[in-house]
């Protein structure tokens, strides 16, 4: 409040009935879904977008940490804002086929892709094992801090540095789900093929 910055959560303004990603696949609702207890034809096959993004966002930068994910490879700029800004997600997550579909959607829906202006990846500590628990001891320090306008390419670089740092430590060798991102650049939210991705480095 002192700076003038307010906090929100998603699940705390709700979400639009308007504005949804429809697929066949019919989810398990919980609590603070919005079709959450409803009845009829076709409830649970939609994930609506939170009201956070759609009537409260114009522009949007994206920051996401360095940190594994067993389902997507990173928690990523395409996996975090993609399932942080629709309900009835869980329904993805237990198939990596499933979430490599989604999550590119998801994100390449115009109320929420078109949005994003800019995308950080806050690699000031580097964690390749234990997904969103704070595991410091599988943690690397890398002081950088990654900015670009594509999502893809920065998750990618991401999975490859989280596998190099696994592999020195002598970490379990994980495989990431790529066709979530070459899914991605199917779509045209990016690049997903490393060797076109042009690096430039400020110290």
């Amino acid at each position: 409040a002192q700076l003038g910055v307010r906090v929100a959560a998603s699940t705390k303004t709700g979400f639009n009935p308007t504005n949804f990603y429809d697929t066949p696949l019919i989810g398990n609702l919980v609590f603070g879904d919005l079709e959450f207890e409803k009845k009829g034809d076709g409830i649970g096959r939609k994930s609506f977008v939170a009201k956070l993004v759609t009537s409260e966002m114009t522009k949007i930068i994206n920051i996401t940490p360095l940190l594994n994910s067993n389902e997507a490879g990173v928690c990523g700029n395409l996996y975090g804002l993609a399932l942080g800004s629709v309900d009835n997600s869980l329904r993805f997550e237990n198939d990596p086929g499933r979430l490599a579909q989604a999550v590119p959607e998801i994100y390449a829906l115009p109320i929420l892709g078109d949005r994003v202006v800019l995308n950080i990846t806050d690699a000031l500590i580097c964690q390749y094992e234990g997904g969103p628990r704070g595991l410091l001891h599988y943690s690397a320090v890398l002081d950088q801090l990654r900015f670009s306008r594509d999502p893809v390419a920065l998750d990618v670089l991401s999975i490859k540095e989280l596998t190099h740092q696994r592999g020195s430590m002598h970490g379990p060798n994980l495989k990431p789900n790529m066709e979530l991102y070459r899914n991605a650049a199917l779509l045209e939210l990016g690049v997903s093929d490393v060797s076109r991705i042009q690096v430039e480095t400020l110290r």
